[in-house]
């Protein structure tokens, strides 16, 4: 571990009287090295802490930090593409299974509906989704739904996504 510590790919905390570290913080560059790529990569960039100097400029993470941070006069603009996280990935998924297995217990023909919800699945499954496709994946599933037999089924379900994607 201290070898680690040394080349820069991990920081630990140890006390006194403790073999080792106490606790790991794992750095950017290791998850580089290992491959580690997706989702797991993001987790590392964002890690870190912020440190503050006193000269009107503030550092977060190493520099390697997911995001963006603008500061300056009037009329500046900043476009930036801010991914989902983990957490609404999770919660759009598992309401995304329970419409698809509604779909299941349909009657009639649910091709087009299941085609448009399969796509919102695919979408917040993917690395880059963002809140304005999902939105955009969400609606156009709502209109095959008003469009649809089995729409009535899971309209609300997808207003609900809907809400979640949203807020």
């Amino acid at each position: 571990m201290q070898r680690l510590s040394d080349w820069g790919y991990l920081t630990g905390v140890s006390v006194y009287e403790a073999d080792g570290f106490v606790r790991i913080d794992v750095k950017p560059k290791a998850a580089q090295v290992a491959g580690v790529d997706g989702l797991l990569a993001n987790y590392h960039q964002v890690g870190g802490r912020p440190s503050h100097h006193y000269s009107n400029s503030t550092t977060f993470g190493d520099g390697n930090t997911v995001g963006a941070v603008q500061t300056g006069g009037q009329g500046n603009t900043a476009n930036t593409i801010q991914h989902i996280t983990t957490d609404l990935r999770a919660q759009v998924l598992g309401e995304v299974g329970g419409l698809l297995g509604a779909l299941d217990k349909a009657d009639g023909d649910t091709t087009d509906l299941r085609a448009a919800v399969e796509a919102i699945r695919d979408e917040a499954a993917s690395d880059e989704a963002t809140r304005t496709t999902l939105k955009d994946r969400v609606t156009n599933a709502l209109v095959v739904a008003g469009a649809s037999e089995s729409g009535h089924l899971i309209a609300q379900g997808l207003a609900h996504v809907l809400g979640v994607v949203t807020s």
